[in-house]
């Protein structure tokens, strides 16, 4: 596979010349299939440009990686910029084991929709 300095080069180059995120999301993962540091990496390079396709793209990196704790946190942070609340809970509560904090922003997030305890 492409080393991932190689990998941000081309995403920063096919974002400029306006190339989709579905020929991005194929490409970073035919040559980095399941690698969870790499998803994390690329999507935070794309938010920059748009946060809505970085969103797609942890959410194509969770289908092969569906437990992954640090994707799924990335996302919840980015629906929260967007201010899509119930999305970012839904996806907060998909972690198994959250920390102590991650529990908390989960406990606030449901009283502050739905008035009640997680």
């Amino acid at each position: 596979g492409l080393p991932y300095e190689k990998c941000v080069e081309a995403v920063r180059s096919m974002r400029q010349n306006g190339i989709s995120k579905c020929f991005i999301a194929w490409m970073i993962c035919a040559n980095l299939r399941e690698r969870e540091d790499t998803f994390a990496k690329t999507a935070g390079l794309l938010a920059e440009f748009n946060k809505v396709e970085a969103i797609e793209l942890l959410t194509y990196g969770l289908l092969f990686l569906e437990k992954s704790q640090k994707l799924l946190m990335q996302k919840a942070d980015l629906l929260m910029e967007l201010n899509l609340w119930e999305e970012a809970l839904k996806t907060l509560q998909a972690i198994e084991e959250p920390d102590g904090e991650t529990a908390e922003v989960v406990r606030e997030l449901s009283e502050a929709l739905y008035g009640v305890n997680g």
